[in-house]
């Protein structure tokens, strides 16, 4: 079904909706696959950090422990700190991070410890990798040591470099695990001197900061902005302006338009589908005349082909069925009308053809609603054809009689034009042709 309505979608995309896919189909390639914004592609596990502006935090410690003459002695030692990196990756020496990292001291042992307390500034230590970056700190450290009648301030400096590596990272921010170079090189010789080593959580994250100069931001706030008034000129407005905003999404750098994208065909695809939806329910509803009909079948059908043109086909199907279903409802019911008024085989046949205009979707579903319009008129027919019996059984007189009674003439009329309607949905049913010769010989003495 999705090759054949994606079929049929190109050849539409000629005439219809040409506002749109002027701008779409030429500048981003939609003509290629109807369904390839349904989901996200997979990145095959690759982690890629994105172009923006985030604020983070990280924390990292290690524990070393030792039995001394009896006597247990453990230290630990712990880092954390806040950040604000900015990401450029056209300009990779234009990144910079800007943030604080605050240490901590802790040894304890019999009658005796020590306690310590640093502070740095984090500087940018080359460019931001694909996954990842390192931080330094020049860092200053103060504190005690102590003992029972013993107290000695300690104080020293260091450059303290620290590597964040992404596990994850998407639009929306990034996250890992991190390890500093010194408390590496604490763990080496601890383990070396005989000391049990245990690392304690070592893990950072960041957040992608949306303010006014964010491009991610800017985009869902140009998105968001509102459409004229009225229908026609809101969808035809609408479908130009998200085309140029997806132009203007081809110039940003490749990780960028990945996340400029995703935004915008979800924006896309809520606005496409509460078209559909809104039509979907004016169909189904629908009691008017013809020219209403089509007026709204062609305008649902629009909306419903743009979501196969911005790639959002078949993760549509539900939203599709309903419209179809709708369609065919609104065109049975019309039919319906036709018959119960008796119009002329002429305005039958027209409103049929007018409604080929399912088969712009596919030739299955064409069928099935044909199915329902030929079960529809089978039963229109039927109904008719007992109506007639129910009239010509209660007509008085003789079969001449019964023959010129005007409830039989009519009833026989509604019959014949039931079942002239079911023959042109391919349904071949001759009983009230037949009867209506049958009474016409009737009324004029001629034996049946």
């Amino acid at each position: 079904m999705h090759s054949v309505r994606t079929s049929v979608t190109k050849l539409l995309i000629m005439f219809m909706f040409p506002l749109f896919v002027s701008t779409l189909a030429v500048d981003i390639g939609l003509a290629q696959n109807y369904s390839r914004h349904c989901r996200q592609s997979d990145s095959g596990g690759d982690v890629k950090l994105v172009e923006g502006t985030y604020e983070g935090t990280w924390e990292e410690a290690l524990a070393i422990s030792q039995t001394i003459e009896g006597h247990p002695l453990k230290q630990v030692f712990s880092a954390n700190g806040t950040f604000k990196l900015k990401i450029n990756n056209s300009s990779p020496s234009g990144s910079s991070i800007q943030g604080e990292m605050l240490t901590y001291t802790k040894m304890d042992t019999f009658m005796a410890g020590q306690r310590l307390a640093g502070r740095g500034s984090l500087t940018l230590d080359g460019d931001v990798g694909t996954k990842e970056f390192t931080a330094k700190a020049n860092h200053t450290t103060s504190g005690n040591v102590y003992s029972p009648g013993y107290s000695q301030s300690q104080q020293f400096t260091d450059v303290v470099e620290i590597r964040f590596t992404a596990d994850q990272a998407d639009c929306s921010g990034a996250s890992g695990k991190v390890r500093s170079q010194a408390l590496l090189d604490i763990a080496k010789m601890s383990e070396a001197s005989g000391y049990t080593i245990e690392w304690l959580p070592a893990k950072w994250q960041m957040t992608r900061v949306e303010d006014p100069s964010d491009k991610i931001a800017k985009l869902k706030e140009e998105l968001n902005r509102k459409p004229p008034a009225g229908i026609v000129q809101r969808r035809e407005s609408e479908g130009t302006r998200l085309g140029k905003i997806a132009d203007g999404i081809k110039k940003e750098p490749k990780e960028l338009q990945e996340c400029l994208y995703a935004i915008w065909f979800e924006h896309v695809k809520k606005v496409f589908q509460e078209w559909v939806l809104q039509d979907t329910a004016k169909l189904r509803g629908y009691n008017g005349d013809y020219q209403g009909l089509q007026s709204l079948a062609r305008q649902a059908l629009e909306a419903d082909r743009s979501l196969c043109l911005v790639g959002l086909d078949t993760c549509s199907e539900n939203i599709h069925q309903d419209l179809w279903d709708a369609l065919g409802g609104a065109l049975t019911r019309y039919l319906k009308r036709m018959v119960d008024g008796q119009a002329p085989i002429e305005n039958i046949m027209n409103a049929l053809r007018e409604g080929e205009i399912l088969g712009v979707i596919s030739p299955q579903l064409r069928e099935r609603c044909w199915d329902e319009i030929r079960r529809q008129a089978q039963q229109e027919a039927d109904m008719a054809w007992q109506e007639y019996k129910t009239a010509y059984k209660a007509a008085p007189g003789d079969e001449k009689a019964k023959a010129k009674n005007p409830s039989v003439i009519s009833a026989i009329n509604k019959a014949v034009t039931a079942e002239k309607a079911a023959a042109v949905c391919g349904v071949e049913l001759n009983r009230a042709v037949q009867e209506a010769l049958r009474l016409e010989a009737a009324a004029h003495g001629q034996a049946g």
